[in-house]
């Protein structure tokens, strides 16, 4: 490294991407601002499934040196335990001196079996969400059989032990930090959660919604400005079951509630990889377009978002997302957890499957409301901004750099 800035790897199951699942995404903004203090080595696996040369461009437009290895998921197994990566890691390990390591979720402490305590450096564990209390709860949703359970405790137990040796874990939400304290009450860990890119949501846009990229269906057009005078949104990353739960909770046992009150409402359930039980509920009110180029000018034609999410962990970005383009948005109690945002004034939260249905069309049906709510919700979202946050970062990582390099009598 040539620039005087202390060197960092930052190992990543998944690209960071620009525009992609909000985990994904928050990979992306890591590496950007991780660039302004860092020379940043980026680790991380090519998915032709998944990903694109132009993924990897604009890192390196970042000032970032990507180090993809190519893996053609699934065919080749599981992309969590492949050997491609760790074996990656290693190498650049042994090849070359970084100052502190930056891991994506436990999964990726497999890049570090049999160095951890020869590495002589800082690792931080990014911690998206607390896996074993995600399953813990998809569990009490949709049950789960004694080989699920047995899976469950032994991953429960390889994430604590991998929190418990990083120097610093960062949780996503003051919830999931509480959470690991309770099991490890010397962890250090510390709260960033996952930001938005406030002023790219708020841009002014072209009046067509961009052609639709996915991967269920051929692209097609349709016109931003064809407001919906009743529309709901849903958006998740359907890879992700907690998504496809609440898309199904919400068609199957909300929507008809809403329908009942307001009967020309309109629902869309924006976002990539949608199951065929999604795609079954497309009809005349209900729109399933798959993955989009660009979410805004839907969020932009619809009146309220809807989020009944009933088990994670973790922050749920889409509430950010939707509260910064001003959309009033209604969630439950864990769709709420660790959000500042104001219950009542800023956004509703409600857990009744009835409720859920009232306060949607409540905003529906009054304009001055949406409106008071969308612009209390935008301001309060400003606090999300991934700029707003880049202080955190640049102390978090420069200050065990800093003390390592003190330690070490560098």
């Amino acid at each position: 490294m040539l620039s005087g800035k202390p060197s960092l790897l930052f190992v990543s199951q998944n690209l960071p991407k620009r525009f992609a699942s909000s985990g994904v995404t928050r990979l992306y903004f890591f590496v950007k601002m991780l660039c302004r203090d860092f020379d940043v080595v980026v680790a991380t696996y090519f998915m032709p499934a998944f990903d694109k040369s132009e993924d990897v461009a604009a890192l390196e437009a970042l000032g970032a040196r990507v180090e993809a290895v190519p893996f053609n998921y699934p065919h080749e197994g599981s992309d969590r335990f492949s050997r491609k990566l760790p074996d990656r890691v290693q190498a650049l390990l042994g090849n070359g001196r970084f100052d502190i390591i930056h891991l994506e979720r436990f999964w990726m402490h497999i890049c570090l079996e049999g160095m951890w305590d020869s590495l002589g450096i800082p690792v931080v564990l990014d911690e998206m969400d607390v896996e074993y209390k995600r399953e813990e709860r998809r569990f009490s949703v949709q049950g789960a059989d004694p080989a699920a359970r047995e899976t469950w405790e032994r991953e429960r137990r390889q994430e604590l032990e991998t929190c418990r040796r990083a120097s610093t874990v960062i949780a996503v939400t003051e919830a999931d930090r509480q959470t690991l304290l309770a099991e490890l009450p010397d962890l250090h860990i510390v709260v960033i959660p996952t930001g938005q890119d406030v002023a790219w949501l708020n841009a002014t846009l072209p009046d067509v919604v961009p052609d639709v990229v996915s991967d269920v269906r051929p692209a097609s057009r349709s016109v931003a400005g064809a407001d919906r005078a009743h529309g709901v949104v849903f958006c998740g990353d359907y890879r992700h079951n907690p998504n496809v739960d609440a898309a199904l909770y919400l068609a199957n046992d909300i929507w008809p509630l809403v329908k009942k009150q307001v009967p020309d409402a309109t629902l869309t359930l924006l976002g990539g990889s949608p199951p065929p039980e999604l795609l079954a509920l497309a009809g005349d009110d209900i729109e399933v377009p798959g993955w989009v180029d660009d979410l805004r000018p839907y969020y932009r034609r619809e009146k309220v978002a809807l989020a009944p999410i009933r088990f994670g962990s973790g922050i749920k970005a889409k509430i950010i997302e939707a509260a910064a383009c001003g959309l009033p948005v209604v969630t439950t109690g864990i769709g709420a957890e660790g959000l500042t945002l104001e219950r009542g004034t800023e956004y509703f939260v409600e857990d009744d499957v009835q409720a859920l249905a009232d306060k949607t069309s409540l905003l529906l049906g009054d304009a001055q409301l949406r409106a008071t709510m969308g612009a209390k919700g935008r301001n309060r979202a400003l606090e999300y901004d991934w700029e707003a946050l880049y202080p955190v970062f640049s102390d978090i990582y420069l200050t065990l750099v800093a003390d390592n390099r003190k330690n070490a009598g560098r």
